[in-house]
């Protein structure tokens, strides 16, 4: 059994992690590598980069708007055959005398139809285009003045550690990921 626990602990510390925080400026960021420097990491597990600004300085925006426009279209044209088929649906269910009969029942089960077809037609649309993985629409633009500290860590308390020590010392976001 204590041979099992060994093997198992070895082979789970062979993969690296890495922990990338980010900091406002880059005197944060130094400060934050001397700090893991003096709670036992290697220099050379250790990495600080600032931003590259390209042009001007981009604008923060949680979304971008092409996002938003490309999902209130999608949203409005898949709204509107949605709308036909409730509607026909409605006529169909009101022919068969299923509901009210008449003219108003009739009219009733168009409209309720009508109503409800276009309420699911741009609510899944509107799902569909929010669950698609395949672009990363909501990418996070950093500010010219950022900067990372990266932490190479290969067990999981050095990791505990290098979250504790980065958040500490003021970091916005701490990601992390296996390599």
């Amino acid at each position: 059994m204590q041979s099992d626990r060994t093997h198992t602990t070895a082979r789970a510390t062979a993969r690296e992690f890495t922990l990338t925080a980010t900091y406002a400026g880059h005197a944060h960021a130094r400060e934050a590598a001397e700090a893991l420097r003096d709670a036992g990491f290697t220099p050379d597990n250790i990495d600080v980069r600032r931003a590259i600004a390209v042009g001007a300085p981009p604008k923060r925006r949680l979304v971008p708007r092409s996002f938003l426009g490309r999902l209130t279209w999608i949203i409005i044209l898949w709204s509107i055959p949605g709308t036909v088929l409730g509607g026909a649906l409605g006529w169909l269910v009101a022919w068969t005398g299923i509901g009210p009969g008449g003219a108003d029942g009739t009219l009733l089960q168009v409209v309720g139809w009508a109503i409800f077809g276009h309420l699911i037609a741009g609510m899944w649309a509107g799902y569909l285009l929010l669950s698609d993985r395949s672009q990363q629409e909501f990418n996070p633009e950093h500010d010219a003045n950022d900067t990372t500290v990266t932490i190479r860590c290969r067990t999981r308390a050095q990791i505990d550690i290098a979250g504790v020590v980065l958040r500490s010392r003021g970091a916005r976001s701490v990601r992390r990921a296996a390599r």
